[in-house]
């Protein structure tokens, strides 16, 4: 039994100490989701994904220009780092960064949210 849910956990074994089946348990009846109930997950169709990237693509309006090699730019997620390359990729430019704490990183610009330093 875990302590902390609902669910309690057991398996068999085989001649040879091999386990051969499992089984779990679940303690609570099943209760169909509902929108007011907070599990702390956010569950999305890829229908609602893909139109939501497409929005941010097309709102994004990032001065690509600014990106060549050489300049020191800021994420808020890896920190500081250096432009080596820039790369055309259609509409947008594939950055090749090398963040001083976590490395090497390939970004695209206009969902990076790169702050130039």
């Amino acid at each position: 039994m875990f302590k902390d849910s609902n669910y309690s956990w057991t398996y068999g074994s085989g001649d040879n100490g091999n386990v051969k089946t499992y089984r779990i348990n679940d303690k609570q009846p099943a209760v169909a989701a509902s929108k007011t109930t907070n599990t702390g997950f956010a569950f999305r169709t890829a229908e609602s994904f893909l139109s939501n990237l497409g929005k941010k693509a097309s709102n994004n309006s990032v001065d690509l220009s600014k990106y060549e090699a050489g300049v020191r730019v800021f994420h808020k997620k890896f920190g500081e780092g250096t432009i080596n390359m820039v790369e055309p990729e259609g509409e947008d430019l594939k950055v090749d960064i090398n963040f001083d704490k976590v490395g090497h990183k390939r970004l695209m610009a206009k969902f990076a949210n790169l702050e130039i330093i």
